[in-house]
């Protein structure tokens, strides 16, 4: 018979009101590699809580091909939520934006893990916040290559936590190369914003050109006129 101990230290660096939070940092008292994962957004204040997708990745952090220490869990949006964020009135977070650069700015050693999913992709701010977050990383890290959750038969992009926990909890989990995505770019992001305009005014066109048909089929009809002007 043996006894096993372990250590796990928290840290939650918050506003006043706990109302964002900006990083849960949880470490171990083990050796292994320090990671920055940027997820979407935080459900929990407590230091003494973690939430499922947390909790998937602290028992996956000791797997061979991970082999972690510290994992610093930064976020997109900084408003903690503790069920689905709501995307109304979202909008880019700067102040995150802030925390965000000043942590990848200080732990140059710490590999960046992208595991935000698809979730987002085509909300504006979420978009938004993706190509600001890849600036900044290409700005204070150019050429520095970036990473994903992996197991066997996994092919999602920057599959979240709890997509892996729930698809691959019973695989080792690793790390492989994360690329980021063109639409993700600011020459993407131009492109899109780009196409979004001129759906729109292809849009409008369309709307203004059936109108006029249909003002057009009721000035030979007498159709749609008021009363008052059909009176002979």
């Amino acid at each position: 018979m043996k006894e096993s101990n372990g250590v796990l230290r928290t840290k939650i660096i918050s506003d006043d009101e706990n109302k964002h939070v900006y990083e849960i940092c949880r470490e171990f008292d083990t050796e292994g590699d320090e990671i920055i994962l940027i997820t979407l957004f935080p459900t929990i204040t407590n230091p003494n809580q973690c939430d499922l997708s947390g909790m998937h990745m602290l028992n996956h952090a000791s797997d061979e091909g991970l082999a972690l220490k510290k994992i610093h869990f930064v976020f997109l949006f900084s408003s903690v939520s503790s069920a689905k964020m709501s995307t109304k009135g979202l909008k880019l977070d700067k102040d995150n934006m802030a925390y965000l650069r000043d942590i990848i700015m200080k732990l140059p050693d710490a590999k960046i893990v992208i595991s935000f999913g698809n979730s987002m992709s085509r909300n504006a701010a979420g978009l938004e916040s993706k190509v600001e977050l890849f600036r900044i990383i290409n700005e204070l890290r150019p050429n520095e290559a970036l990473w994903q959750l992996e197991a066997d038969g996994m092919n999602e992009e920057a599959a979240h936590m709890l997509y892996a926990g729930i698809r691959y909890g019973d695989l080792s989990w690793s790390l492989s190369h994360y690329l980021v995505p063109y639409r993700y770019t600011p020459e993407g992001y131009e492109a899109y914003l780009k196409g979004k305009e001129a759906a729109r005014e292809r849009f409008i066109q369309n709307v203004l050109s059936k109108k006029k048909e249909d003002t057009g089929r009721d000035e030979k009809t007498g159709k749609g006129r008021k009363k008052s002007e059909n009176k002979e």
